[in-house]
C-alpha cells in the first residue's frame, strides 16, 4: 500500500540520517558477502573481509586503547552515540 511505502521510506531516511551522524564521530567498517566494496565505499563505510582484519587495522592505527564496537546483527541494530 502507499501508506506502508511512505512509512518504509521514512524509516529508511531516519536510519540513513543516524548512520551519517555516527560516521561523523567514528569509522564504520562493513563486512558483507552480498555488497560490493565499491558500494560499501559509496555509503561512506570501509569494506572489510573479517572482524579480525578490522581489529588488527584499528589496533595498528589507534593503539591498544582504541574503542571498538562490533555489531554482529547490524542490519537489525541502530547504534546511537551520546554527546560527550
Amino acid at each position: 500500500s502507499i501508506k506502508a511505502h511512505k512509512e518504509k521510506n521514512v524509516v529508511s531516511g531516519v536510519i540513513s540520517y543516524l548512520i551519517a551522524k555516527c560516521k561523523e564521530k567514528a569509522k564504520i567498517y562493513l563486512i558483507s558477502e552480498g555488497i560490493q566494496d565499491k558500494d560499501i565505499m559509496g555509503m561512506g563505510m570501509l569494506p572489510a573481509k573479517s572482524t579480525q582484519s578490522v581489529l588488527s587495522d584499528v589496533l595498528k592505527n589507534y593503539g591498544d586503547d582504541a574503542k571498538v564496537l562490533v555489531l554482529p546483527t547490524a542490519p537489525i541494530t541502530l547504534p546511537l552515540l551520546e554527546e560527550e
